[in-house]
């Protein structure tokens, strides 16, 4: 993990188990996040398969764009909210044109379990 990414965690979809990457590509059991917000991660991750434009590699068809980068965001904050302080956390927008956004959670986390989870993550990504 480079130092300047040490405590951002990215939501993107079509690279992994999940879309969340801390360190690489995360599972759900590994990350102890709430069973709501895992749901939605998992309906939003197969949402991209069913929304892939043909035309564009790694993007979505421009009548769901709008929607799908929204529900990404709103993930990004859920996570950002469940993690706390010191993570941020990065949607990467699939395509081109769509960028980024990143939410950091101004409280402490809201799912203890889960930050302790991304804590031994980044500490055993450090020892190797």
């Amino acid at each position: 993990m480079r130092e300047s990414d040490e405590w951002v965690v990215r939501v993107f979809v079509d690279h992994g188990a999940s879309p969340v990457w801390y360190g690489g590509p995360r599972d759900y059991d590994e990350m102890h996040v709430s069973p709501d917000l895992e749901r939605d991660l998992q309906v939003f991750d197969d949402w991209y398969y069913d929304a892939e434009d043909p035309l564009e590699q790694y993007a979505v068809r421009s009548n769901v764009r709008h929607d799908f980068e929204r529900e990404g965001e709103r993930l990004a904050q859920a996570l950002a909210k469940e993690l706390g302080a010191p993570f941020s956390v990065t949607v990467i927008h699939p395509g081109d044109r769509s960028g980024s956004r990143t939410y950091r959670s101004p409280v402490a986390a809201t799912n203890p379990r889960a930050h302790a989870a991304f804590i031994a993550i980044h500490d055993e990504d450090l020892r190797t």
